[in-house]
């Protein structure tokens, strides 16, 4: 790591580790190799009851872009008030807690479990809508930290729901990173992004369902290489982790999304993690900017603190990966 990469860790991650109460899938192609590695897992663990990280068995179209209906189960549509289209996204880790971006709650919001269509009134049938308890932010709330590194630094959130969501056949939790999968492998890999952003950085329109990419993740040395050596430089601090493809990459309205990475271990089910989510961009798939994302390595010990938490009502369920 050189001296620069190294004040820009230290300086800027001091104060992720508190947390208080209170982008387009750009060109989106089929995620290809990624997705056919599922294999024939998918359909037995989907049978077998509650399990995190399956998604269900989809008839895809060679070179198709969207999504199968109920194929990435933990997804929620985070939506602006008297809007009728989701602003982000974020993903359902146990039946009462959601996590996404902090930046996507910095206005009034409401949150729909089973979204499809990108316009919430198509739905057929309609998303329910989620009450929500509490939230929990990470990082400082500061209104006048505008600068663009405070903007987007600890940019991690859980939504903490009022009702329990129940697990069935289809819906299910994202899971956790498991403890065999050591942090470095989670870059130079490939990894997939879902959300119902944009499709064109130049373009306003939303695609007409829940979108899905292969993007390939890259070490933070790396990235920061590519925006120094850009026009428009930003520090990726250990916080945040980045990826790009031929492309490929999320984009406006994404934000909150989850960045999955497959687990492969021998002679056991593969199944999605949450390894980050959408965070920020400069533009959509440009050349030599990769997308950033949280890192979520960096939160996962303080986000169970919280999941843990005594909170009032029902208990949370959640499921294991499969076995």
């Amino acid at each position: 790591m050189s001296l620069h990469q190294f004040v820009i860790c230290f300086f800027l991650l001091l104060p992720c580790g508190t947390f208080g109460d209170s982008m387009e899938l750009r060109k989106r192609n089929q995620t290809n190799s990624i997705l056919e590695n599922m294999g024939a897992d998918r359909g037995r663990e989907a049978r077998n009851g509650c399990v995190c990280g399956v998604p269900k068995i989809c008839k895809r179209i060679v070179g198709g872009k969207d999504t199968c209906r109920d194929e990435y189960s933990w997804m929620v549509a985070i939506v602006k008030k008297r809007s009728d289209t989701p602003r982000c996204s974020g993903s359902i880790m146990t039946s009462r807690h959601i996590l996404t971006s902090k930046t996507c709650l910095d206005k009034p919001f409401s949150v729909y479990l089973g979204a499809y269509q990108s316009h919430i009134s198509e739905n057929d049938p309609p998303p329910k809508k989620l009450e929500v308890l509490k939230l929990y932010k990470w990082g400082k709330e500061d209104q006048r930290a505008t600068g663009f590194t405070n903007i987007y630094r600890c940019n991690i959130a859980i939504i903490v729901l009022k009702e329990p969501i129940v697990f069935d056949g289809n819906i299910r939790p994202l899971c956790f990173p498991p403890t065999w999968v050591k942090s470095k492998k989670f870059f130079d890999t490939e990894a997939i992004v879902t959300g119902w952003g944009q499709t064109d950085e130049r373009l306003s329109e939303r695609p007409n369902v829940l979108q899905a990419v292969a993007v390939n993740t890259m070490t933070n040395k790396r990235c920061n290489d590519l925006y120094e050596n850009s026009t428009t430089f930003r520090p990726v601090s250990c916080d945040m982790m980045c990826a790009a493809g031929d492309g490929k990459d999320a984009c406006f309205f994404d934000g909150g999304g989850p960045l999955m990475m497959l687990a492969k271990k021998k002679k056991k089910p593969r199944f999605l993690f949450l390894i980050g989510f959408v965070s920020w961009g400069v533009g959509c798939a440009r050349e030599g900017l990769p997308g950033v994302y949280t890192y979520f390595r960096k939160f996962e010990k303080s986000v169970r603190m919280v999941i843990n938490k005594p909170i009032e009502g029902p208990a949370y369920v959640t499921c294991p990966p499969p076995s």
